[in-house]
């Protein structure tokens, strides 16, 4: 570990007083190469170095809710500088026209769009990065393009603009590619018009961007209370941070009984294709850091939590944590989010209801499929054998609320992409296989298909209806409930 890493709790303004420093960096070892983390020196209060359970651990402390923890062993250095280098912008070529028309809406074009908005090549040792801006819309009768550029930190805007003094009643579509200087091998938030994209240099050098939706974990609370499963549950002193990054704290008053069957929260600005979702109440060890990840599948964003070890060892104690997550480049239309497991929709074209929490409630969510049961991937080919008889099987947990129901040998395309729909209305739960993709074989197969019920209440009898086979479950009790349904 290199020597600017400060080893000690330092306060910042001596620093800044010396050096004129408005900005700290932290560098942090991504995969092959260093993402450069970016504070304002204004907003961090100190840096801490300190040992949790014999993990070493840096805290950049920006106040009392607000810090970022990282692993001291993937930390190449911490150091500060005055200013940036600037970023410059050179043209380094244009196409011709790919496309017109006369008619002014630019929805006449849509023959000659996909879903690429740029590529991108970077140079490491020089520090460029080619950009090249795919089907930008512009006057017919332009002369050429010209592309300045507005930064602050790792933010940078591309302004794209047509030369030339001539107009037609046509426009066009066109790719511009552009230079950028000084640019350093680390993650940049770009926005071109009204596309907003990133771009991780310290994890790929080049690349393909799409027009879909992006999402980046953004933070986790701290610990809300600690359950060692031997003392009583107890709060954190520190109370309930911050949830939204550019929200009030709105958890000052909380009540704690409705707060528990939170499951997410949400705030959308259509206005910058832009939300905030917390995934509440998410039990992870204690001594784990959290994460989130973001998969797009058409109008479809899932996004899902899970937890890091720094070490091997785990502590003997479990937390609840709220996880946010940033989804950026939502256009005004129709979404669906499973955010853990809870799903919602959103119209952000007409729906005004745009800041809000969802409780606990019956839901279904899709697990998993199995591989493929019959190798040859030709039905009549197979020979079942006694498990092929199963048609369902089941496991629940009455007091967690919670279920895996399996759905055996679904015959189904080789190679589509597998699915379930579950639809609940009030004690029936149907659960139907799915299936659907853009590539199908010449073949299919049988496949098991997993389940996940939530949300279900003790003292109630279910009936469930599992493609076709139906069985009913009653949680009169504490015990785990499994069965198995044959032919």
């Amino acid at each position: 570990m290199k020597k600017h890493i400060l080893l000690c709790t330092m306060a910042l303004i001596s620093v800044i007083g010396a050096n004129a420093t408005s900005k700290m960096y932290v560098d942090e070892k991504a995969g092959n190469g260093v993402q450069t983390h970016i504070y304002e020196i204004s907003v961090v209060d100190s840096i801490v170095h300190q040992t949790v359970d014999s993990v070493h651990q840096v805290k950049v402390m920006m106040n009392r809710y607000s810090h970022d923890i990282y692993p001291a062993e993937s930390l190449e250095q911490i150091y500060f500088t005055p200013e940036d280098k600037k970023i410059d912008t050179k043209l380094a070529s244009f196409s011709d026209c790919k496309g017109g028309t006369t008619n002014e809406n630019t929805n006449a074009l849509s023959s000659h769009h996909n879903d690429t908005i740029a590529t991108y090549k970077y140079n490491r040792e020089d520090k460029v990065l080619n950009i090249k801006l795919i089907s930008l819309i512009g006057d017919c009768c332009g002369e050429g393009w010209a592309v300045n550029a507005t930064t602050s930190d790792s933010t940078i805007v591309l302004i794209p603009t047509q030369t030339g003094k001539a107009s037609c009643n046509c426009i066009c579509s066109f790719d511009v590619e552009v230079d950028l200087t000084n640019i350093e091998p680390r993650l940049y938030l770009f926005t071109v018009r009204d596309d907003k994209f990133s771009i991780n240099l310290s994890e790929s050098t080049e690349g393909i961007i799409l027009d879909i939706p992006r999402g980046h974990y953004n933070r986790s609370s701290d610990c809300k209370y600690v359950d060692d499963g031997f003392s009583d549950i107890f709060p954190q002193e520190d109370g309930f941070p911050p949830i939204y990054p550019t929200a009030p704290n709105q958890d000052t008053d909380i009540d704690m009984t409705k707060e528990s069957h939170a499951l997410v929260k949400y705030i959308f600005e259509p206005e910058n294709g832009t939300a905030f979702i917390v995934s509440v109440n998410r039990v992870f060890n204690c001594c784990s850091a959290q994460g989130s990840s973001v998969r797009v599948s058409g109008d479809t964003i899932f996004v899902n939590s899970y937890e890091i070890f720094m070490s091997e060892e785990m502590c003997d104690c479990v937390c609840p944590y709220d996880i946010s997550t940033t989804i950026e480049n939502l256009k005004p239309k129709k979404y669906i989010f499973i955010v853990d497991g809870t799903e919602f929709k959103i119209d952000l074209e007409k729906d005004t209801v745009l800041n809000n929490t969802i409780y606990d409630f019956e839901r279904g969510l899709f697990v998993k499929n199995s591989p493929c049961k019959n190798k040859e991937g030709v039905i009549e080919d197979i020979e079942l054998l006694k498990e092929g008889d199963t048609l369902v099987s089941y496991q629940f947990d009455p007091m967690a609320g919670t279920g895996l129901i399996i759905s055996h040998y679904r015959s189904l395309n080789c190679c589509s992409e597998k699915g379930s729909k579950t639809t609940i209305d009030a004690s029936n739960i149907t659960i139907t296989t799915t299936q659907s993709g853009d590539v199908w074989c010449q073949c299919d197969c049988m496949f098991d298909i997993t389940t996940k019920v939530m949300g279900l209440h003790l003292n109630k009898k279910y009936t469930f209806n599992v493609d076709g086979t139906k069985f009913d479950v009653k949680f009169d009790g504490e015990t785990p409930i499994s069965g198995v349904i044959t032919k």
